[in-house]
């Protein structure tokens, strides 16, 4: 075998390796990614829960000012002049 096959063909299973590597990493990431869209699922129906207890909203309220909040960039907190409007 020549050398610069075997060269090419040390190349290819390197490329290989790196290919299956990343490709664990993503699928790694992939769940891990799951896993947060869930728990922040949880997360935001504790806070529609926590508006329409403490504050009397109904959830569609809740679910309204959480994305509004969302949406300008915060983490859906309601701070306390955003409650007194409520």
């Amino acid at each position: 075998m020549s050398q610069k096959l075997r060269q090419a063909e040390q190349r290819v299973a390197r490329k290989r390796a790196e290919i299956e590597k990343t490709r664990n990493q993503l699928q790694h990431l992939q769940e891990k990614l799951g896993r947060l869209q869930e728990e922040e699922k949880l997360l935001e129906a504790e806070q529609v829960t926590a508006l329409f207890i403490e504050y009397g909203v109904t959830f569609e309220e809740a679910k309204t000012i959480l994305a509004h909040n969302k949406a300008r960039g915060g983490s859906g907190h309601v701070s306390s002049t955003e409650s007194s409007d409520l």
